[in-house]
């Protein structure tokens, strides 16, 4: 009989064991719905800070107005893809960040592209006569005057562009901007689209290396696979192969004319073989 009491002592602890855990899931639940409902209704984005860096294409109105990121909720706003939506707009940006600063403020940063030469686009048609340009300018054994039998358009009708040390395009030239100029001559090119075969860089690293060589230096043209210079002598490389091979090939081409007193008027460095064109004045 002394039993009773025990066994009806546990059932009423268990009972309010249960009592006491489903009012704290209940209290779990409503909690976190409240949460949610504050940060649907509530935590609404009040203030976006902009930092641009080097960025000419656009400013701060102008991204506000674009982006409209006031009144989002902060939760639901997918930073990533604001950053790639402000790298597409805006052709001058090279990267973007966002950052969410709890409770309702965004941080946007803006990195721009860094101009460094002008692309002066040439356009060429696309007809047999660029076909047979490109299949000369292509072969070793083709003569320089047959080479030069197919004339391109003057440089002068070219269209000026703004482009990065990577090639790409994204600002059309102004007369304010003291960069070099290089021609490049095809069929498409224009703001948004990129100069191929990291052209730029390789440019950039062969004047280098021709500063050292004292080469007197003139214009410089992109045509198919090659950059060609309009120095002393007159130089070509090939944009598909290994520049600093080809710079070393320059440089001792360089000293053995120099060592045998002979005057050089063109190198072309493309093939296995560099053809190399001397003067016949003595």
């Amino acid at each position: 009989m002394a039993l009773k009491p025990l066994r009806k002592f546990k059932k009423s602890k268990q009972f309010s064991i249960e009592v006491f855990r489903k009012f704290f899931v209940g209290l779990g639940i409503f909690i976190g719905v409240a949460v949610v409902v504050l940060g649907i209704f509530l935590l609404r984005i009040q203030n976006v800070s902009f930092e641009l860096n080097s960025v000419n294409c656009t400013n701060q109105s102008q991204l506000e107005s674009d982006l409209k990121l006031k009144g989002n909720n902060i939760f639901l706003q997918n930073t990533e893809i604001v950053a790639k939506t402000i790298k597409e707009k805006y052709s001058c940006v090279q990267s973007a960040k966002v950052t969410k600063i709890y409770p309702n403020n965004l941080k946007v940063e803006i990195q721009g592209r860094e101009p460094v030469v002008v692309i002066n686009f040439v356009k060429i048609e696309q007809n047999k006569n660029l076909d047979l340009f490109s299949e000369l300018i292509a072969s070793e054994s083709a003569t320089e005057s047959a080479k030069q039998s197919v004339v391109l358009p003057d440089p002068s009708t070219g269209s000026k562009f703004i482009a990065d040390r990577t090639g790409y395009i994204f600002e059309t030239f102004s007369d304010q901007n003291n960069l070099p100029v290089v021609n490049y001559f095809g069929d498409n090119l224009g703001l948004g689209k990129k100069v191929e075969d990291d052209a730029i860089d390789k440019m950039f690293q062969i004047i280098a290396k021709l500063n050292e060589f004292v080469v007197p230096l003139g214009g410089v043209n992109i045509i198919g696979e090659k950059m060609t210079f309009d120095s002393q002598p007159k130089l070509t490389f090939s944009l598909t192969k290994d520049v600093l091979r080809q710079l070393t090939t320059l440089q001792l081409i360089l000293q053995e004319a120099k060592i045998n007193s002979k005057t050089i008027e063109s190198v072309d460095l493309r093939f296995d073989k560099s053809v190399v064109l001397y003067s016949s004045k003595k």
